[in-house]
């Protein structure tokens, strides 16, 4: 889940809500962080 929410309630509800990640703006060195992880980039 990408989004402008910053707030952890938030994040906790899209988490238990089924997210299986939850990245907030701005999001580029998150997202490439996490795309790492995955794997998905060397």
């Amino acid at each position: 889940m990408v989004t402008t929410e910053t707030e952890i309630e938030q994040m906790t509800r899209a988490l238990e809500a089924g997210a299986d990640e939850y990245v907030m703006k701005p999001f580029t060195e998150a997202l490439t962080d996490k795309l790492r992880l995955l794997g998905l980039l060397s």
